[in-house]
């Protein structure tokens, strides 16, 4: 994955690195997320998956940056511990990444965001 940042970097992509830790499950991400990403507002709990896309696109939509990447780093602890979670999360993610990409959604401003999933196994 250095490759990617290294890459991101020349390209001036602003990039954001989410890992979970110890942790595989709902709460591990949206602790992650909320440690890492952007949010407008600033969530305080993960108890809705709508109010974290909701949050995560106005925080990303407000970064000058017209190129984010979000680089999962852990992903696969997820697949291991619950893997609904895991297709959740990404399926958010990639909701957001299509939204801030429709011009009619940004007002004619949109971004393009990328998604990177890693898995060690």
């Amino acid at each position: 994955m250095e490759s990617i940042q290294d890459e991101a970097a020349r390209q001036e992509i602003e990039v954001f690195t989410l890992s979970t830790g110890e942790g595989g499950d709902r709460d591990s991400f949206f602790r992650a997320a909320r440690e890492i990403l952007p949010m407008d507002p600033p969530l305080e709990s993960s108890r809705s998956w709508e109010a974290l896309s909701d949050s995560l696109w106005e925080g990303l939509f407000a970064l000058s940056s017209s190129q984010i990447a979000i680089i999962w780093r852990d992903a696969d602890r997820h697949a291991e511990v619950a893997l609904g979670d895991i297709q959740t999360a990404q399926a958010v993610l990639q909701d957001v990444a299509e939204m801030l990409m429709d011009p009619q959604a940004t007002g004619g401003n949109p971004k393009k965001l990328s998604i990177f999933i890693e898995s060690n196994t």
